[in-house]
């Protein structure tokens, strides 16, 4: 799997590792993970990131924060 290009979700505003999150998309082509990574919409509280294979970041999105109580 480190061939390819990954999509994971994060808990909290930063994603600091490719492997740190819940891994919800891989694909080795990368005009197919820049797709898919538009169809992903953060939570609340979450940040969807974008990685290469080689493990550095490519594009990170945040959902907005939490509502206090």
């Amino acid at each position: 799997m480190a061939d390819q290009y990954r999509i994971t979700k994060h808990t909290g505003s930063t994603a600091t590792s490719s492997h740190s999150g819940t891994l919800l998309y891989t694909t080795k082509l990368e005009n197919v993970a820049f797709r898919a990574y538009g169809k992903f919409r953060p939570a609340y509280g979450t940040t969807i990131a974008l990685w290469r294979p080689d493990g550095s970041l490519v594009e990170a999105k945040s959902g907005p924060p939490r509502p206090a109580q």
